[in-house]
């Protein structure tokens, strides 16, 4: 649907990839040497200057706000994660680096906790109570 949606709006409005990519002025032909530069040369269609706010404008229906690029949206944002979860992202690799930050903050809280038991306290010692002391402390969780 969103895919369908988007290739829409695009044929709509005579969008090309250079519009997605390019500045503030295009050379929709580059390759076309039988006309000069300036005659080929044009505004590029969207007023935003970045590829989210780009997306935004060709998702908005009425004018497009940089100031606030989320109002007038024809898709909501829950349907747009929604679907870049399910069919863009690397899930494995997200949910991975969640876990990581899940566990540097954990280390983080309990080497805070440690030092202030003990005063200053050896990394190393601290790691290793950590990790040989995590299953115990995820199983007690679950």
């Amino acid at each position: 649907m969103i895919d369908r949606y988007i290739t829409q709006q695009i044929k709509k409005r005579g969008i090309t990839a250079y519009d997605i990519i390019g500045g503030p002025s295009i050379d929709p032909e580059p390759n076309n040497w039988a006309r000069p530069y300036n005659e080929r040369v044009r505004c590029n269609r969207f007023q935003g200057e970045y590829p989210d706010y780009r997306l935004c404008e060709l998702l908005t229906e009425r004018d497009f706000n940089p100031d606030n690029p989320y109002e007038n949206l024809t898709i909501s944002v829950n349907d747009l994660v929604r679907y870049w979860w399910n069919n863009l992202a690397d899930q494995e690799a997200i949910i991975a680096d969640a876990f990581e930050d899940i566990l540097a903050e954990y280390k983080d809280r309990m080497l805070l906790e440690k030092e202030g038991e003990e005063g200053r306290m050896d990394i190393n010692d601290a790691l290793d109570e950590i990790f040989f002391d995590l299953p115990s402390r995820v199983y007690r969780i679950c």
